[in-house]
This record gives C-alpha cells, structure tokens and sequence, in this order.
C-alpha cells in the first residue's frame, strides 16, 4: 500500500494551489494545474527508489517452494498426546526464531525454513522443556521430529545434543542432495555446477543448448531432457523454450541442490525429474570469497590440424568473481551477494581442400576417385531409383 501511495503521488500533477487541489479533491471543482515545477529527473528518481525499495521487500520474503519442513508429534510419559505446547525453531547462523503449537492431536507443523542448521524447544506447562540441538535441515525436505515431555518445572530443561539422523516419513520423493562442500571442492569444468548432479542416480548430462540461448540439460532416468526442470530458491527456472537451465548461479553462491528423480510432490506440477537449487544468504559473521580460474594454451598440446611452423593457437579463460555476505542488522536483517564473470579468447582452425598445381592446369590423376560429369545424369535401368552419370578423364590432353 505504502509502494502503491508513492507511485500515485509521483505521477499526480503539481497544481498551482493546495486550496485549489482540495477543492478539486471534495468540493467537485476541477482545480486549475500547470506543468510541474519539479523537474522530470526527481520524479524519475523517486520511482526508481520505490522500485529499488519494492525489491528489497521481496527479497527478504521466505521462499515457499523449495523451504524446509519440521513436523512431529509431542506425547507425555504415558504416551498420550500433549496439545497446546510451544515449539521454537531457532536457525544457528541468524538467531531468527519461527514459533508454532501442536494441534488437539498433538501434531505440530513448522513449515517455510530454510536449509541450515536449528535448534528446537518446546515447552508446556506442568511439563520440563525439551531442548534439541544440531538439527540439520537439506533443502525441499519434510523432516519428523517428535517429543516425549517428561513431567516437571517448566524452569527444568532437558537438552539432547544427540540423536538418530532425521528421517523423511512424510514425503516419498527419492531425491540426493549435493552439498556446499562437494559444490565448491570438486572439480567443475567451467564452473557448471550441474556436471556435479550426474553423481546422483539416474542422472545423466544431456548436453549444452548455449548456442540457442539455452543452459546445461539433465536427463533423469531415460526421459528427455524437457522433462527434468530447475528450481532456483523457488522460482522455475527452466528454459521453456529449448530446455535446461535459464541462468547458472556460481558454485561460490550455491548453498545446495537436490536431485529429485521419482515420486515428486503435488507442488511442483511438471517434469520427471527436479533439480532443487538453494542459495546462499547472509548471517551474523561476514564472510566473502575472491576466486580466479585461469585457462591457457602454454600447457595445452598442439592442436593436431595446426603442424609446426605454424603459430600455436591461442587460448585464454578466465573466470573471476567474488562473493560475500553478512548481517545488515545483526539478528534481524541479512544481505548476500555474488559475481562472477567469463572472459574466453580461443582460436579456430579451418581445413579447406585446395587445387594443386597439376589440378589447375587441368591434370586430376591425382584423385583416387572418379569425377562424374552431373551434366550427363540419366536414369539407371538396372535401378529406377538411382542415376548414372558419365566420368571425366582424369587427366586432359598436353595440347
């Protein structure tokens, strides 16, 4: 509303009078006006920071799509259910806490987390609070925690710190996640990062569309590559006109992905296969990366088309960059950002057939196969769907 009541003000003309332009407003009577005497350029201005400001606002919000999921049952010693308690999901990096309750089933839902690191606890009266740490959340995943309250002061804590790993009972899509480390540390022919899901199951590359405006494809268990889709931080990002991915982020920018190749939940609506894309964002601590990846042709073998003496063919790539981020305010507000940049120079070698010398003066014994004269085709009788054409001698007469 407050975005909306900027834009109207900037576009509304400047009247010659504030009397006359409430008069106009509630008496009915058009108020005289004339051109503005504000220059074009603040108005300008103005509308660019309110859409610099609508970004902004977007940005921060929490990514339905692709977000975490706790979910679990909280019972009492006696195994029967406990409504009404409190749950508080606190993620580590950013202390920024999401609060929930169980149901009259004693079910509790805490939807819209982002992957990272938590800690939960949940407290009820008549009951000590229960605290769990360490709680690992991967992205697009469902994960099952319940609680057994044991009977005390609420003043009383009980912390676990160490548990079985979640599992997903909720969810039956089989997917793998490809984590931060395995992104950055392995190593990526021009940085795709999509080279790395051919690690998971019934993944296989299928190819670059670059050429075409398109991005790397991914072929999941036999289907086309059409049918396997990219979601970056929620958004599609499938290339809907020769598939694969629109936009590649750099690895230093990517949290994680998940491959999901069977079983996909309702949410997504199309493809046989899901490349789950989590990026980055900020935290309490700062943290940024330089990176340079050079590329040239002084290690490179010759090229076999291009013999000595003939200068060796130039190659140079370079990818460069950074990336970093950090709180705004701390506990409250967060930023993070990336570059990265391709500069590729590489020489080309063309193989064209000249005539030789003899050739020129009209001698092709040279050649081992026949030259036909396409001006003498005929039919074939032997076969009607082919042609016979009468050879050139290879070599012409001295005179």
């Amino acid at each position: 509303m407050l975005i909306h009541s900027l834009l109207e003000s900037c576009a509304a003309p400047a009247c010659k009078s504030g009397i006359d332009s409430a008069v106009g407003s509630h008496g009915g009577k058009t108020a005289p006006c004339e051109k503005p005497s504000t220059p074009r350029r603040l108005s300008r201005g103005l509308l660019r920071f309110v859409a610099a400001a609508g970004l902004v606002l977007a940005a921060v919000q929490d990514s339905s799509a692709q977000s975490a999921q706790i979910t679990g049952r909280v019972t009492d010693p006696t195994g029967a259910v406990v409504s009404r308690a409190e749950i508080r999901v606190s993620h580590v990096g950013t202390t920024l806490e999401k609060t929930s309750a169980t149901n009259d089933a004693g079910i509790y839902v805490v939807p819209f987390l982002t992957p990272g690191t938590y800690t939960m606890k949940v407290t009820m009266a008549g009951f000590k609070s229960i605290t769990r740490t360490a709680i690992q959340l991967e992205v697009d995943q469902v994960a099952r925690i319940d609680f057994n309250l044991e009977v005390g002061e609420t003043s009383e804590s009980v912390t676990v710190t160490e548990s079985a790993p979640l599992i997903q009972s909720e969810s039956g899509s089989i997917g793998q996640v490809v984590g931060h480390k395995k992104v950055v540390d392995l190593p990526l022919n021009g940085r795709d990062f999509t080279q790395l899901a051919t690690l998971t199951p019934g993944a296989l590359a299928g190819g670059n569309n670059a050429t075409l405006g398109g991005g790397p494809t991914i072929i999941m268990n036999g289907m086309r590559p059409s049918k396997t889709a990219f979601v970056i931080d929620g958004v599609n990002a499938t290339n809907q006109w020769i598939d694969g991915v629109v936009t590649q982020p750099s690895p230093d920018a990517i949290e994680e992905f998940k491959v999901q190749s069977n079983a996909l939940n309702a949410e997504f609506g199309q493809g046989g296969g899901i490349v789950s894309i989590q990026l980055k964002s900020g935290t309490n601590q700062y943290h940024a990366t330089l990176f340079e990846f050079l590329r040239n042709d002084r290690p490179d073998a010759r090229n076999f088309f291009n013999p000595a003496p003939a200068k060796k063919g130039v190659v140079r790539q370079n990818q460069f960059g950074a990336a970093g981020g950090g709180p705004i305010v701390k506990n409250r507000t967060f930023i993070f950002a990336d570059y990265q940049a391709t500069r590729l120079r590489r020489a080309s070698f063309f193989n064209t057939l000249v005539a030789t010398e003899k050739m020129r003066a009209g001698d092709f014994s040279e050649l081992t196969s026949p030259i036909l004269d396409p001006a003498t085709t005929r039919p074939n009788p032997a076969n009607p769907s082919a042609t016979l054409k009468r050879p050139i001698p290879r070599q012409s007469n001295p005179g």
